[in-house]
């Protein structure tokens, strides 16, 4: 997430280990594009380890 930061700088407010606060007017291609990387990596290690994707579901309150 790091390079995010960096990508992101003028429109960085706060940041922390998983997460980013921006101002309005940054590129939301670099949140998509780094989301979608996960995303890939994810997948992977579920098919390598033979596990369904959802354990990697956060439990949320707020999501159905």
């Amino acid at each position: 997430m790091l390079e995010n930061v960096i990508k992101l700088d003028d429109f960085v407010v706060y940041c922390d280990t998983d997460s980013i606060k921006l101002v309005e007017g940054f590129d939301i291609n670099v949140i998509n594009n780094y989301n979608s990387e996960v995303d890939k990596r994810i997948e992977k290690t579920c098919e390598l380890l033979e596990i369904d994707k959802e354990m990697f579901d956060p439990k949320d309150s707020k999501r159905n």
